[in-house]
């Protein structure tokens, strides 16, 4: 099978599904005391069953992206929504989120089969400001970015210095499947995984949105046909290649 990169396009920021951060309330109410009781692996087979039904059509095709003989590598993992199709159909999972929150989150989520790193991946080692939009007194934390330039669709934003790394750097594996969701900044995390692509051949899902990052979708095709990459994308259900991809005719 030639090696796949899938991406999902968009190109209003109204269509991208809208995820508040974690907030602890001042008082639990029954449901959140009730849900402090479960085990763990309940939660979680509640949460997975939760994506499955109403996720992102994309999480339906990780059995088949994953290798279950190598590991998955989500980078932007935000809430976790893909590990749990992830960890179902890999041999290892790793995770790459730089909000400490989630990471806190994540680790107490899967704290055996899954490593999750503090770090927002990109094409160079350091430290990076990270912008995670206001909508009026909102952390709108799915729209988290490294990406000043992507940063600007928004009028306000809660500031994070965190740490950045090249994947070529931090991960020596094996990896089958990695999955980008990072809201303007895919480029760069290709950019700074392009060792680790040439000597794996993983296949690939990458969001590329064109209002965070006009011409993304152009850039990433060129990137993916100097390493012999065939590009599909899902609309409706229906898989197209790339090539074919028209906002205009969606």
């Amino acid at each position: 099978m030639p090696e796949v990169m899938a991406t999902r396009c968009t190109s209003l920021r109204q269509s991208m599904p809208i995820q508040p951060a974690i907030e602890r309330p001042r008082q639990w109410n029954a449901k959140q005391a009730l849900r402090s009781l479960l085990p763990q692996a309940a939660l979680n087979w509640r949460e997975a069953s939760y994506f499955k039904k109403f996720g992102e059509v994309e999480m339906h095709l990780v059995e088949i992206l994953c290798r279950n003989d190598q590991d998955a590598i989500d980078v932007g993992t935000n809430y976790g929504g893909y590990i749990h199709f992830m960890r179902r159909h890999a041999r290892r999972v790793l995770g790459f989120e730089p909000i400490p929150e989630f990471v806190e989150l994540l680790r107490r989520k899967f704290p055996r089969d899954v490593t999750i790193e503090p770090i927002a991946l990109s094409d160079g080692a350091g430290e990076a400001e990270l912008y995670m939009p206001l909508i009026g007194d909102v952390m709108v934390s799915g729209c988290s970015t490294i990406s000043a330039a992507a940063s600007a669709a928004y009028p306000a934003h809660r500031r994070l210095r965190v740490r950045t790394a090249r994947l070529d750097d931090v991960y020596a594996g094996t990896v089958g499947f990695i999955k980008i969701d990072v809201e303007g900044h895919q480029q760069a995390v290709l950019d700074g995984a392009a060792g680790t692509i040439a000597r794996c051949r993983p296949r690939l899902l990458v969001e590329i949105d064109q209002k965070l990052a006009p011409g993304g979708l152009e850039r990433a095709k060129a990137y993916f046909d100097r390493l012999g990459y065939s590009g599909h994308y899902v609309h409706r259900g229906r898989l197209g290649r790339l090539e074919d991809f028209s906002v205009a005719r969606l």
